[in-house]
């Protein structure tokens, strides 16, 4: 399911975490929260719903600072580059394992008064991080939608050693992925990835266009050298729009 949002929260906190849901959607931003949006595996729903967030809500109570699960998550987040924004349900610091990964800068105290008082300072905050959402029967262009990428390297995959000895050059994996409001993305029909024929000197299939229909728009193949990415992202009832951007590899 397309999302704007992660709540993150402890289960002892399901009915603050649904008011936050709830207000959060009343505004047209789309949440994703468990176990309402738990489909399949619970762990896998989570990694993807994660994955494909522009950003993460937490809340942080007595119950959560103490969940393994929640410092998981939030965890996870990071190290994808999510923003992370925090709502202070309780008057409680955050344990050593959380404090690693949030800053107090976003913060944002609830429990000083009512929560509701609250939620128009996190909806800004979030509408911040979120691509503009294009109006009723505005049509979709490149200001609502740009290609995102994320280079990581593994150096235990094999595939990047023998790489490097054939190519003597950078090989990384990257993620690719188109980023924009939950308004946008669900009038996507399908996106079309073209890349640069550096691809084919690193070993990939002789094929430069791939075909995405995956509910987030992500994909992960393995990459060498920099080059532009080009993309035809095609919405229905509506004309293709083109979008690119240069991938760099990043130093080793």
């Amino acid at each position: 399911m397309a999302h704007d949002v992660f709540i993150s929260h402890d289960a002892q906190d399901k009915a603050v975490a649904d008011k936050v849901c709830t207000a959060l959607e009343s505004e047209g931003i789309k949440c994703w929260i468990a176990p309402r949006d738990v489909v399949g595996t619970f762990a896998a729903d989570i990694i993807r719903a994660i994955k494909s967030t522009n950003v993460m809500v937490l809340l942080l109570s007595s119950h959560s600072n103490k969940s393994i699960y929640v410092m998981k998550e939030v965890e996870r987040a990071v190290s994808k580059g999510v923003a992370v924004y925090t709502l202070r349900i309780e008057d409680v610091e955050p344990s050593e394992g959380l404090e690693l990964f949030i800053s107090s800068e976003q913060w944002i105290d609830t429990w000083r008064s009512p929560i509701k008082d609250d939620f128009q300072d996190l909806i800004k905050r979030v509408r911040q991080r979120l691509p503009p959402s294009p109006e009723h029967g505005e049509k979709v262009t490149p200001r609502h939608m740009a290609l995102a990428y994320k280079c990581w390297r593994k150096d235990s995959d094999g595939r990047f050693e023998k790489w490097d000895k054939k190519f003597k050059r950078r090989v990384y994996r990257v993620d690719l992925g188109i980023e924009t409001s939950w308004g946008a993305l669900n009038r996507i029909d399908y996106v079309e990835y073209f890349l640069h024929p550096s691809w084919k000197a690193a070993g990939s299939s002789s094929e430069y266009k791939i075909h995405d229909r995956e509910s987030n728009f992500k994909l992960k193949e393995l990459i060498w050298g920099n080059f532009l990415l080009y993309a035809e992202v095609h919405l229905r009832n509506q004309d293709v729009v083109p979008l690119s951007c240069f991938i760099q590899l990043p130093e080793k």
